[in-house]
């Protein structure tokens, strides 16, 4: 396979991969949409109690975790491990709790931050991948040109035997 090929196949594969990660990063935005019905609001929570669940090979931790919303502590339940890597947090950590303010005891973790990263991610991905498939086609026009130059170099060299 020549060096263009090449080039354009990685930048193609760089823009996929930008575009999936940018859609992950909207897919996460609407997980989070339909999680918590508006209006919402985020606060901060923290961890009150962690408890392990081993089954078979499978291994998940359960968090409960509290939060104060106007004065008023409410308490969830959900999977640890909002933070990197997974089952990260422990009692006493902070997370961030998303929640329906016309109904406060309706939260959940805001498990957002992940997404947020793959979105960022994304768009360098999306650019460089661009810039490649443009080397790319330069590549391809240099090569022609330093071609038939080198055609009519042989050319003029022919002549003169």
């Amino acid at each position: 396979m020549d060096s263009k090929t090449k080039t354009t196949l990685f930048g193609v594969l760089l823009i996929v991969g930008g575009a999936g990660c940018f859609i992950l990063f909207i897919l996460g935005l609407v997980i989070n949409t339909v999680r918590i019905p508006s209006p919402s609001a985020t606060t901060k929570g923290t961890v009150i109690s962690r408890k392990e669940l081993l089954s078979g090979k499978s291994r998940r931790a359960d968090c409960a975790f509290a939060y104060k919303v106007e004065g008023e502590t409410y308490t969830i339940i959900s999977t640890c491990g909002a933070n990197i890597p997974m089952f990260a947090e422990t009692e006493g950590d902070e997370v961030e709790i998303i929640y329906q303010t016309t109904k406060p005891s309706n939260g959940a973790v805001n498990r957002q931050g992940f997404f947020n990263f793959l979105g960022v991610l994304g768009i360098p991905l999306i650019i460089f991948g661009w810039l490649l498939i443009r080397k790319a086609k330069r590549m391809s026009a240099g090569d022609m040109q330093s071609s038939s130059y080198y055609n009519e170099q042989d050319d003029r060299d022919f002549r003169r035997l």
